[in-house]
């Protein structure tokens, strides 16, 4: 049975308390959790890890295949990595071969994703996640509680959360949120997408833009230079293809311009200062 696109498809009963627990719970393992680590010669595992099986089960049993452009990216990934373990068997160490493993993982997920519930559903999902990630990001911010040395360390490597809004020579210097992806790049791309999924439309409610407001503030919190430039294309990418009114685009991008400087011409001075006096 072939799944079509997630807007258009509910084979499954998204309606389903269990169901929606379940997904939640994956969304939670991805987004806040840190890795377990057992062993240094062995990778680090992942919370979600443990919710593969029953990921594995749940589609097997409703014997459901999504058929769509992002399983064949996969696939063609799979491929790919698989190739070169192939050549490079002898450079190979065992990590390498992890990676197959993760793209299954991934498959997974998102075929289930992809098979359960609609795009709305994984909007509001995406909106109540942030609440967590944004304190999560605030106490990193300013350490309070000391956060920073009590849990970033399981998140970042000790370099990165040591040297946390200093230069390389010790000097106090712009804070880049590692959030819990424990990159600031990484972080930002997590944003950047958050942002992008949850754009409002001129029918978009205040809590719609009160979400994406709050995506996109930690989405400049990385302050991602790779990232803000694919903002940039994909705003201008809306500017040509959205089919909105000019008066709605240009007060959209107006009101994210005046967060952008706000937060730039705060970030260096008082933000800081505000750190300094952390609980």
């Amino acid at each position: 049975m072939k799944c079509g696109r997630m807007e258009n498809t509910k084979q499954l009963p998204s309606d389903s308390v269990l169901l929606n627990s379940f997904l939640i719970l994956i969304f939670g393992c991805v987004l806040l959790m840190p890795n377990i680590s057992i062993s240094p010669t062995l990778p680090k595992i992942r919370p979600e890890d443990f919710l593969l099986i029953p990921a594995i089960i749940l589609v097997i049993r409703k014997q459901q295949i999504a058929y769509n452009l992002y399983a064949y990216i996969i696939l063609a990934f799979t491929v790919l990595i698989a190739i070169s373990l192939k050549i490079n068997i002898n450079q190979n160490h065992l990590n390498d071969f992890f990676e197959l493993y993760k793209l299954f993982k991934f498959a997974t997920f998102t075929h289930l994703f992809i098979c359960c519930i609609t795009i709305d559903k994984v909007k509001s999902y995406l909106k109540w996640i942030l609440i967590p990630l944004f304190l999560f990001n605030l106490f990193h911010y300013f350490n309070w509680f000391s956060f920073n040395d009590v849990v970033m360390h399981h998140y970042g490597t000790d370099i990165q959360v040591e040297n946390f809004g200093i230069d390389s020579i010790g000097r106090p210097a712009t804070k880049r949120l590692l959030g819990t992806l424990g990159n600031p790049n990484n972080n930002a791309l997590l944003y950047l997408f958050s942002t992008i999924f949850l754009w409002p439309t001129a029918k978009s409610r205040p809590t719609d833009y009160f979400f994406f407001l709050l995506s996109f503030l930690l989405f400049l919190g990385c302050q991602s230079r790779t990232a803000f430039i694919a903002f940039v294309f994909i705003t201008t990418l809306f500017f040509v293809l959205e089919s909105s009114s000019l008066v709605w685009k240009v007060k959209t991008i107006l009101l994210m311009i005046c967060i952008a400087v706000a937060f730039f011409l705060l970030d260096a001075r008082y933000l800081s200062s505000l750190s300094s006096t952390a609980v």
